[in-house]
Parts: C-alpha cells; structure tokens; sequence
C-alpha cells in the first residue's frame, strides 16, 4: 500500500454550488446524484455521491456511492462502478472517516 492511499487526498466540491449529475442504470432508469468530493487513492479519483432528494429526512443515514471519475483534457468527466470489493471497501472506510472527522468539526 502506498503512502498515497494511506494518507488520501479529499478534495471538496463547493457545498453552495454542489453538482448534481443524472446517471442511467442498466435497466434505463435515471437517478440524480450530488457529488460531495473527488477523492484520489493510488494516483486515481473517485467521485462521492449522494442520492439528490428534495426532501431530505433529518435522520436518515447518508447514503453514498463511489464510482471511478476519470476527467478528460475538455473538462467532462466519466464515471464508472468499482469493480475490486477490496478496493471499494477501502474507499467506503475513508469516505466514512472524513465525514465523520466532518461531523465532529
């Protein structure tokens, strides 16, 4: 394990400016996300996504998802799932730390 994904880096998204993205599954349904932050492991990013509600429940756990983001030389950016279980596990204990480090703020 590299010193990089022991130590990652979180980069946060303008909580007043939040993105809100649509992704397609693959049975053709569309869900809108919010991205949190783009977090970098071992010389990859990875996008922290929340589930977009218009009415958000106070007690409601904050569900998440983390997929690859890749952005190109032209600004866009490409997501896709994490397939390693390992890896994705790993990034899930992360996420967790840093919003509950957040919390405790």
């Amino acid at each position: 394990m590299t010193d990089n994904a022991q130590n990652p880096a979180v980069e946060e998204v303008d909580w007043e400016e939040t993105p809100t993205i649509s992704l397609e599954d693959a049975s053709g349904n569309i869900s809108r996300f919010e991205m949190l932050a783009i977090l970098e492991v071992d010389d990859s990013a990875y996008a922290v996504l929340t589930p977009a509600s218009d009415t958000p429940e106070a007690d409601a756990p904050l569900e998440i998802q983390i997929l690859h983001y890749e952005e190109s030389d032209e600004g866009t950016f490409s997501l896709r799932s994490v397939e390693d279980d390992d890896l994705a596990e790993h990034l899930f204990n992360v996420v967790s730390e840093t919003l509950t480090q957040a919390a405790e703020e």
